[in-house]
């Protein structure tokens, strides 16, 4: 991984982690309410799913840099409309264009640094530098989140809006200047059904990918639940004017985040079929960590559970099988990458 890779993938997750510690009171603050709180944070989760293998398809078709461009144009008009936004359909509509970001951002720029690798280094990097994506992302998030904690609530947030906005152009210039995409291997006049139909075939083709999908699905649930409502729930025990310690929880999550990471990618238990044993005792574990902070009332316990939880998702990143699904289809290796590297956070 250059130098480049990592100064972009840092300034990705930075604005990233601006966002994430008041993402929900961000939204409250436009008159959603807690009940359409969930339905605008679920248009975003949706609008990653749907679009996660028509966006690793327009990857395959046009590139990973050009994707991770548009997912950079489509946080732009996101952020932007969230700026002026007051009301719940035009947060939907945020949201929306948030999601599109996500989905075009997942198979683009962590696929190319991947599979850069792996034609430097061979297929025994993989771990490595899945390992080393998620300490970056992580440390970028809880960086991020800590500067997104101690910003003043101006304008129902706008500060946070403004910076998120001038890292996603700082990031987009970077991966336009510096970031290099070598010409792979493909089926010249592929259009877009032959790419849609070949990742149908493709996912129905084999129980390893339709297993990941279940999995990513589980996780799925478990994240919204747990992004939607830790910040109205950590408010309630929290002092008024301790909204730093918003930022705190956020970093202290991604720092578990990375130690999972890390922890994983040294572990011989992503290897073989000793994974899937190590992926459903994740997926247990964060289910427990998030039945037990439901019933937190105080400020430790919130934290050191949501901490666990996010332990546990940090092991499942780098737990994922990818080797013996990304060698075998080349021609669709955006909508592949798409897939395993969905969801993750905002």
């Amino acid at each position: 991984m250059t130098v480049n890779h990592k100064a972009i993938l840092f300034f990705n997750w930075f604005g990233t982690g601006i966002i994430m510690p008041v993402m929900s009171l961000m939204l409250l603050s436009r008159r959603c309410t807690l009940q359409t709180l969930s339905a605008a944070i679920g248009i975003y989760s949706v609008t990653v799913i749907v679009a996660e293998v028509p966006s690793g398809t327009f990857a395959d078709l046009h590139g990973r840099k050009t994707a991770f461009l548009a997912s950079c144009a489509a946080y732009m008009i996101s952020f932007i409309t969230l700026f002026f936004a007051f009301g719940f359909w035009s947060t939907a509509a945020a949201m929306l264009f948030q999601g599109l970001g996500r989905a075009f951002s997942s198979g683009s720029i962590e696929a190319l640094i991947i599979e850069d690798s792996i034609e430097k280094s061979g297929e025994a990097s993989l771990a490595k530098v899945t390992s080393s994506i998620s300490v970056i992302r992580s440390i970028g998030i809880a960086s991020g989140a800590i500067l997104g904690g101690i910003l003043p609530d101006v304008l129902n947030y706008s500060i946070h809006i403004a910076v998120r906005v001038a890292s996603i152009i700082t990031a987009g210039i970077a991966a336009l200047l510096f970031l290099r995409e070598n010409k792979r291997d493909g089926k010249i006049g592929t259009t877009l059904l032959d790419h849609l139909k070949m990742s149908k075939d493709l996912i129905m083709s084999g129980r390893t990918l339709i297993a990941i999908l279940i999995c990513i699905c589980v996780f799925s649930v478990m994240l919204f639940t747990l992004e939607t409502y830790w910040q109205p729930a950590f408010r309630e025990i929290i002092p008024e004017d301790r909204q730093v310690m918003l930022g705190v929880i956020c970093t202290l999550g991604f720092a578990a985040t990375a130690l999972g990471g890390f922890l994983m990618g040294k572990s011989k238990l992503n290897t073989g079929r000793s994974r899937w044993t190590a992926y459903s005792a994740l997926a247990a574990g964060m289910a427990i960590c998030l039945f037990i902070l439901a019933f937190q009332r105080s400020a430790l316990g919130f934290a050191a559970f949501y901490a666990l939880a996010y332990l546990f998702l940090g092991g499942r990143f780098v737990n994922r099988p990818y080797k013996n699904i990304s060698a075998q289809h080349n021609i669709l290796q955006g909508t592949i990458w798409g897939i395993l590297f969905s969801p993750n956070k905002h």
